[in-house]
């Protein structure tokens, strides 16, 4: 995925430093989601997520100095993680209301006996 990231970036001195960032961050940015998902797959992406966002801000924070530019890395990561939970709690709610709503299966046996 590194070379997607690299890809948004202009300079080869931008690429050095957000690749330095992501072999330093990554681990740690994985760690920070799964304590939030706790699901390795959806961190994952949480991860890649964040790591998008940062290639995009990039020219913003390579300015910073070390503990703002870990704060905002932290900051992204959590608030990816957050958005993927948000979105899969979303779907396990409307899973269950589809499931809970009896009409609905009531309505799909009449519309199948028609049929017949």
């Amino acid at each position: 995925m590194l070379p997607i990231y690299l890809a948004e970036l202009d300079t080869q001195e931008e690429k050095d430093l957000f690749e330095k960032l992501y072999r330093e961050y990554k681990s740690k940015m994985h760690f920070i989601a799964m304590g939030i998902l706790n699901n390795d797959v959806d961190a994952e992406d949480a991860v890649d997520m964040a790591f998008h966002r940062l290639a995009k801000n990039f020219t913003k924070i390579s300015n910073k100095n070390c503990n703002e530019t870990e704060g905002y890395i932290v900051i992204c990561i959590r608030s990816a993680a957050i958005d993927i939970y948000r979105s899969n709690k979303r779907i396990v709610e409307k899973t269950r209301s589809i499931k809970e709503d009896d009409s609905s299966e009531d309505i799909w046996e009449q519309e199948t006996e028609h049929e017949t």
